[in-house]
């Protein structure tokens, strides 16, 4: 009898065990999905504008999962196609709850956008343009939030590296990403008319950083540190587009010889990546083939167009590096020219509004153009839905599916001396992207005052409530009150002194 009591009490603890965890993650997938949906709705000024704010909410306040794995999700999404808030939230979806997390923490991501533009196409059209100019005003009320979480995060990076030692280098350095890149947005604020000198892309500086740190080791010689220095200025005034030469085979012969010093300094890391036996996460990848899969097989329901629809919107997914703008270059050839969709509708509806709504453009633009095509095919607003249930799916699947195979080979080189050396600077360098990121916020609120108002109100209104911000965030009341604030101060001031 007493055998059979501890038998029974053995089987209870286990139970109770197995519920305590199920449990414990059911309410870290709580957390984390109401947390993201928050983020989602605050998704102005592009993917790079929402780091600072997913660290501050998913690490620091939730502490979801630590600052290194959250530096290291911003890297591999930095450095793949796709969309980089969609990457970052599946990758601590995954850590928090799996396979399930990823999915849903991705989809929950992309979600706000993707519906808002929806909802904006499939009202009448005459009212679209006041709804937009809403949106714009809105967009500058949380436009002097994200400004202030952006400055902290700056801030936090200094002082994190003058505990180290390495101040000043981390300052010269953030200027340096921030000077390469933010040409376009200083002119267009400065309203020159000049092509700027530098602007290169994200992806652009880790490639350089990347290929620096590989090549430039300790021990090397005078003249191959010269031949590094030198590639990387070609590359860099190459990827810029000055016309300093006439040709294209400069930048071509620069990035062969880039390529070859990298492999022949990286065999060494090839070697330890095939010596590694961690197992990959098979489970990832094949949720989110279903949920592509289940998507699209609805989507044929609707329309035969469905497939040729996805397969260019996993074509363009894959080649969306550089940001929204770039994504909507790449839809013009893709979905425009390939005459998917109507060019009048793609730039007089579609890209107005993905332009003004938060939320990444890629996840919007497949969203709303499978929208276009469903209802167009067949005049039927529940085909153009499921139409665009799939391109949401396809945009969602298609970036978490690269990131996570390149994020099996970081993991795999987590060790390597080179990449402890970019984790330890990559906070820094984001940093310098994030002042970039600073100005392409506040250029798009002189547009609003420019092209909606005919004044600057906007930016003035920004600019006090980017103060009054700072002034919560120093009282340590800068959770919410900050966002509801900005939201109805700037709506209720610029619908008063610029609305139409």
């Amino acid at each position: 009898m007493c055998e059979a009591d501890n038998r029974w009490d053995s089987k209870k603890k286990n139970v109770e065990e197995v519920y305590r965890i199920v449990m414990k993650k059911k309410k870290r997938l709580t957390v984390l999905l109401s947390s993201i949906m928050k983020i989602g709705f605050l998704g102005f000024g592009g993917g790079s504008a929402l780091i600072p704010l997913m660290e501050k909410k998913l690490v620091r306040e939730e502490k979801l999962v630590s600052e290194e794995e959250f530096e290291d999700a911003v890297v591999i999404a930095s450095i793949t196609p796709g969309a980089l808030p969609v990457e970052i939230a599946g990758s601590v979806g995954s850590k928090t709850n799996g396979w399930l997390g990823a999915v849903l923490a991705s989809s929950v991501m992309a979600l706000p956008g993707a519906v808002m533009t929806i909802l904006l196409l499939a009202v009448t059209f005459f009212s679209q343009e006041k709804a937009v100019q809403q949106f714009s005003f809105l967009s500058v009320g949380i436009t002097a939030y994200i400004l202030c979480v952006i400055t902290n995060y700056i801030k936090d990076s200094v002082h994190q590296k003058k505990r180290e030692g390495e101040q000043a280098k981390a300052v010269i350095l953030m200027i340096i990403v921030c000077a390469l890149t933010c040409g376009k947005n200083l002119y267009r604020i400065l309203q020159l008319t000049q092509k700027p000198l530098f602007s290169l892309k994200t992806v652009d500086i880790f490639v350089v950083v990347f290929f620096w740190m590989l090549s430039v080791q300790k021990g090397i010689s005078k003249k191959s540190y010269g031949i590094a220095l030198l590639l990387s200025l070609v590359y860099v005034l190459d990827t810029s587009r000055l016309s300093l030469w006439d040709t294209l085979w400069v930048g071509r012969v620069c990035k062969v010889l880039m390529l070859v010093i990298c492999l022949g300094k990286s065999r060494h890391y090839i070697d330890l990546l095939s010596q590694k036996k961690e197992k990959i996460n098979w489970s990832i990848y094949v949720a989110f083939l279903v949920f592509l899969g289940g998507t699209l097989l609805v989507a044929y329901l609707g329309t035969d167009k469905s497939i040729l629809f996805v397969r260019n919107g996993l074509l363009s997914s894959m080649l969306s590096f550089g940001g929204g703008d770039a994504y909507l270059t790449v839809a013009d050839s893709i979905f425009v020219q390939g005459k998917l969709i109507e060019e009048s509708e793609f730039y007089m509806y579609l890209v107005p509004i993905v332009n003004v709504l938060p939320g990444s453009i890629l996840c919007k633009c497949l969203t709303g153009m499978g929208y276009l095509l469903g209802y167009h095919a067949t005049g039927n607003i529940a085909i153009g839905l499921m139409v665009a249930v799939a391109g949401f799916s396809c945009s969602v699947s298609a970036s978490c599916g690269i990131f996570f195979l390149i994020g099996d080979i970081y993991s795999r080189l987590s060790e390597v001396e080179v990449v402890h050396s970019f984790k330890a600077w990559v906070r820094v360098i984001v940093s310098g992207l994030m002042l970039t990121v600073a100005l392409s916020l506040i250029n798009q609120s002189v547009l609003i005052g420019k092209s909606i108002t005919n004044n600057q109100f906007p930016v003035l209104c920004m600019g006090i409530l980017y103060g009054i911000n700072q002034m919560l965030v120093r009282k340590k009341k800068d959770r919410m009150q900050g966002i509801w604030i900005s939201i109805v101060v700037a709506l209720l001031c610029c619908n008063l002194c610029c609305g139409k």
